[in-house]
This record gives structure tokens, C-alpha cells and sequence, in this order.
């Protein structure tokens, strides 16, 4: 994923088109290894890494950023567009079915490069943005 992030980067920079990152966390997935175990959490970051790989476009990127997170990335994507893909995908987690437990739901952090920053803080926010979301009570997408 790195190397895809460092190469939408330069292509933004060349192009002076937008990229949108959003970072995602599966909520309380320390519970759901504890309360179950690692089997459980394994499947579901499995049927996860489905949906969101069905949810892309193909132009997008996506993969295990570590632990139970996952990063996109959206090309040619600005604010509106992200918010509107991150809250979509955010819904779908929530209506689909996983074995155990049956639900789950995550928190998006959202942020847009516009060639605004270094390749480090786009990350940094994205991040900022998914801590903003738990913080404000898990299942919900946030943007800085």
C-alpha cells in the first residue's frame, strides 16, 4: 500500500487532481477476538476485504493497513465524492452478515490531498479523522 500511496501522490502532484484517503477500523474488534476468538476476528476481516474490494472502483486501491484497519484509495475523488463513498461503504458493513458475530461496524476517517501537504500527513489525518470517529461514538465516517 505504500507504494501505491507514494505513486497516487506524484501522480496528484502532476496532475493537480485531488485523491481521496480513508482509513477504516473494524469497531470493538479486540471484543470479538476475546469474546470469541482469533478464528472469528480472521473471518471477518475476510468477508470485510471482500466487501470493500467489491465497493471499489477500478481505478481504487485497497488493503490491510495493519491490524484490523484497512486504507483506500480514491483517485480523482474530492471531498463530496469520499464523504459519499466512505458513508455508503460504512452502511454496507453495517447491513451485512458475518458469522461472529453476526454484525459488526467500523469508523472512517476521510481526508483529500489537493497538493496541500507532504505524503506523511495525509496519513496523519486520515487517521486523525478515524480517532475523531470512535471518539464521537464508533460507526460513523469523519473528515479532516
Amino acid at each position: 500500500m505504500d507504494d501505491l500511496l507514494e505513486n497516487e501522490y506524484r501522480r496528484s502532484n502532476r496532475t493537480d487532481l485531488p485523491f481521496a484517503v480513508i482509513l477504516l477500523d473494524v469497531d470493538q474488534f479486540k471484543w470479538v477476538n476475546d469474546h470469541f476468538d482469533h478464528q472469528a476476528g480472521d473471518a471477518i476481516l475476510v468477508e470485510l476485504a471482500k466487501i470493500l474490494r467489491s465497493s471499489i472502483r477500478a481505478t481504487d486501491s485497497v488493503g490491510r493497513w495493519g491490524g484490523e484497519e484497512f486504507l483506500i484509495i480514491l483517485p480523482d475523488t474530492d471531498e463530496t465524492g469520499a464523504m459519499n463513498f466512505a458513508e455508503k461503504l460504512r452502511m454496507r458493513i453495517c447491513e451485512a452478515h458475518f458469522e461472529k458475530p453476526e454484525h459488526i461496524t467500523a469508523s472512517l476517517g476521510v481526508t483529500v490531498y489537493r497538493g496541500d501537504c507532504q505524503l506523511e500527513t495525509i496519513i496523519t489525518r486520515a487517521d486523525h479523522a478515524m480517532y475523531a470517529a470512535k471518539k464521537a461514538g464508533r460507526n460513523q465516517v469523519h473528515r479532516i
